[in-house]
């Protein structure tokens, strides 16, 4: 069973419940008009409020209104509290770090949401999105097809993208394996370039740039030249 299930049970209950008890307060704001003693003729002529007014000749005639007591609403209102406190103890147990035994789903669920960054969220809920909008449109008889739909993804160009290229660049220089082309993914995937990495290190070669790879700038400051080596030498005597 998937660990994200009860949580979405409760968020679907809770929306039913939040419905009928915003559907119980009209109700119980909105008087009924009850008219007894009046011919029917009588009640067609009835207007309510400052402007208008009630006549009849039956000196027996009432008028009122018949209003509910709402003696429900402060159940509804507790039971919606209680299923709202008990989906969010649900929500945080996925993402709260916890000394009780968990499903491997569990666990695999809650460390998913501690190291996706935020363009693999986005680019998820994008996805879920464009699923839910192309089933609508099948139920109303529309070509899923023609639905497009696309994620902001402007507020992820700030310093925690280019803090997060900086720990990676350094990551490297310290013997992680990875290489220009897996940078060039990371700078595409994060939005930061829309060129192809042919193209990139064909304009930075116009200004002697050479990429950083396995055999690159990190291997050429590491060499040393001869003249590295005779300065070396002559401090040591």
């Amino acid at each position: 069973m998937s660990p994200l299930l009860n949580l979405c049970n409760m968020t679907l209950g809770l929306y039913r419940n939040e419905a009928d008890y915003r559907q119980q307060l009209f109700m119980q704001s909105q008087g009924t008009p009850v008219f007894t003693g009046f011919d029917k003729d009588e009640t067609k002529e009835i207007r309510l409020g400052c402007e208008g007014g009630i006549a009849s000749e039956n000196s027996e005639a009432q008028a009122g209104f018949l209003e509910l007591l709402g003696n429900g609403l402060p159940e509804a209102r507790n039971a919606n509290a209680d299923l709202h406190k008990h989906a969010v103890q649900e929500g945080l147990s996925l993402v709260v770090t916890t000394s009780e035994p968990e499903s491997n789903a569990a666990l695999m669920t809650r460390m998913d949401s501690k190291t996706a960054s935020i363009a693999e969220i986005v680019d998820a809920y994008e996805n879920g999105l464009l699923d839910l909008l192309r089933t609508i449109a099948i139920w109303i008889g529309e070509d899923p097809e023609k639905i497009i739909a696309k994620c902001n993804k402007d507020f992820m160009r700030s310093e925690d993208i280019g803090q997060e290229i900086v720990n990676i660049v350094a990551s490297w220089k310290q013997g992680f394996p990875v290489s220009i082309e897996d940078l060039h993914e990371l700078a595409v995937k994060n939005d930061l370039t829309e060129r192809t990495l042919d193209e990139i290190i064909a304009s930075n070669a116009k200004y002697g740039i050479k990429p950083i790879g396995e055999f690159g700038m990190l291997n050429m400051v590491n060499k040393q030249t001869p003249n590295n080596k005779e300065e070396k030498g002559d401090k040591d005597e």
